[in-house]
């Protein structure tokens, strides 16, 4: 005997409902015009430096379970990292 799950659907009505599709903006990356979502870029940053894990090991954990990245990626979105988050602070400069 199948389980049935009775569902009652109640049609809305209202101004905001009525053909009128709103989408929120999209969150700024933090590598523009990337893939790498925060906690992607998180996780292989983690690993990387907190568990020294080298990237081509990464991208063949990440290969057994389905997500193709080649480590060149990997190593260019650290990198970027890097970058973006690194201040210089010159020893004549206050």
């Amino acid at each position: 005997m199948d389980a049935q799950v009775p569902c009652r659907q109640e049609p809305r009505n209202g101004p905001c409902c009525d053909n009128h599709i709103v989408t929120a903006n999209k969150p700024k990356q933090p590598i523009e015009k990337s893939i790498a979502s925060p906690s992607l870029l998180a996780f292989v940053a983690t690993q990387k430096y907190a568990d020294a894990l080298p990237l081509y090991r990464q991208s063949e954990m990440l290969k057994r379970i389905g997500i193709e990245l080649h480590r060149t990626n990997l190593a260019n979105w650290t990198g970027l990292l890097l970058l973006q988050n690194l201040h210089f602070r010159h020893p004549w400069r206050s």
